[in-house]
């Protein structure tokens, strides 16, 4: 379960199991004098074997089933991709005027839109990257959820297809780090890291 002030996320791995949490939930909630907004809560499937659909119900009335959501102002989509997010905040950035004449599907290079908001001195990817590879250091330095999230695995088999890029290979290759316990030892010195992450950026 996540929860932010009144907004909650369950988070089950299967459809039974996600009816009875929501039933467990909605009599808890009930001793409060509380009631769930059945038109608010949303029912989304992440699956690798196709299933598109839960029937989920609450009272006899099924909740609707949606491609994506938003939590916390980040839209999460059922195929766990981030193009419908950056999407999202290229619309929304309506103060940015350096983009305002620019199409969602107009391929445009890193040095053409440098060019327009007249930031050459520093590359796009590099800048990208060196502020993901801050990121990373700093979560691994410190014991907690995300570091937890960030060196799990997860359980069955890859997809078909290239498997996406992750975060932890990629900044080992940017910190060149042979092995992962020479990435960590590096992570837990912040002056090392960012002396690293300077030469290599």
């Amino acid at each position: 379960m996540l929860k932010y002030a009144d907004d909650m996320v369950m988070l089950t791995e299967s459809e039974e199991e996600l009816n009875q949490v929501m039933r467990e939930m909605d009599i808890a909630l009930r001793q409060f004098n509380i009631k769930m907004n059945k038109r608010k809560t949303k029912v989304m499937v992440c699956s690798k074997k196709g299933q598109k659909e839960a029937a989920v119900y609450l009272d006899e009335q099924q909740f609707q089933n949606v491609e994506s959501f938003c939590y916390l102002g980040s839209i999460i989509t059922r195929d766990d991709k981030s193009g419908t997010e950056i999407r999202f905040r290229v619309l929304r950035r309506t103060d940015a005027k350096a983009g305002q004449y620019l199409k969602l599907v107009e391929r445009v290079s890193n040095d053409k839109v440098l060019a327009r908001i007249q930031e050459r001195e520093e590359t796009l990817w590099k800048y990208i990257t060196k502020r993901r590879d801050t990121l990373i250091g700093h979560i691994v330095r410190h014991d907690g959820i995300m570091s937890t999230i960030l060196e799990g695995v997860i359980k069955g088999k890859n997809a078909q297809g290239r498997p996406r890029l992750q975060y932890t290979p990629q900044t080992m290759q940017d910190m060149n780090c042979q092995t992962y316990q020479e990435f960590k030892r590096l992570a837990q010195n912040p002056y090392a890291w960012h002396t690293r992450l300077q030469a290599t950026t």
